[in-house]
C-alpha cells in the first residue's frame, strides 16, 4: 500500500473523530427496558421498586 494513501486514510479517521467529539453530549432519559425470559418474584420486587412518576 503507498505511504500516501495510508497517510490519507489516517488523515480521514482523525478528522471523522474530531467530527464527532465537538457535539455536545446528550442526555439520555432514565428509562430502562428489561428483557427476561423468565420474571421471577425478586425481579419484579426490584422493577417495582424502581418506578418513577412520569
Amino acid at each position: 500500500m503507498p505511504l500516501s494513501l495510508v497517510r490519507l486514510a489516517l488523515a480521514t479517521l482523525l478528522l471523522t473523530i474530531a467530527q464527532g467529539c465537538s457535539r455536545p453530549p446528550v442526555v439520555l432519559p432514565n428509562d430502562a427496558y428489561i428483557w427476561q425470559r423468565q420474571w421471577t418474584p425478586a425481579l419484579v420486587a426490584a422493577v417495582q421498586s424502581n418506578v418513577s412518576a412520569p
